[in-house]
């Protein structure tokens, strides 16, 4: 699958109104959370994207895999995108994946 050919997307006009923010979208490997991390990623923003497991993605058929949908954000918006997987009310987690 390709950006172009990812259920429910169309091209963006971007702009940097986001450039040298982060943005970490929790629940963001499909549906809502996945169309919001892209908005912000074409805003300029880096964004990491995150569902509970490195598939989650799947659920819906709209990736393979969390990684991914990084990689057809990056590429479709030019913007620095990441995966992380994991539970976010487990503080080890959320530490572990804040210092990737």
């Amino acid at each position: 699958m390709t950006a172009a050919t990812a259920p429910g997307y169309a091209p963006l006009m971007g702009n940097d109104a986001l450039r040298g923010r982060i943005a970490w979208v929790t629940g963001s490997s499909r549906g809502m959370g996945r169309v919001i991390a892209r908005h912000l990623a074409a805003q300029g923003a880096r964004v990491v994207v995150h569902g509970t497991t490195p598939t989650s993605s799947r659920a819906f058929g709209e990736a393979d895999s969390l990684d991914e949908v990084a990689r057809l954000m990056a590429a479709e918006t030019g913007a620095d995108v990441r995966a992380v997987h994991g539970d976010l009310t487990d503080d080890a987690r959320v530490t572990v994946s804040v210092s990737c």
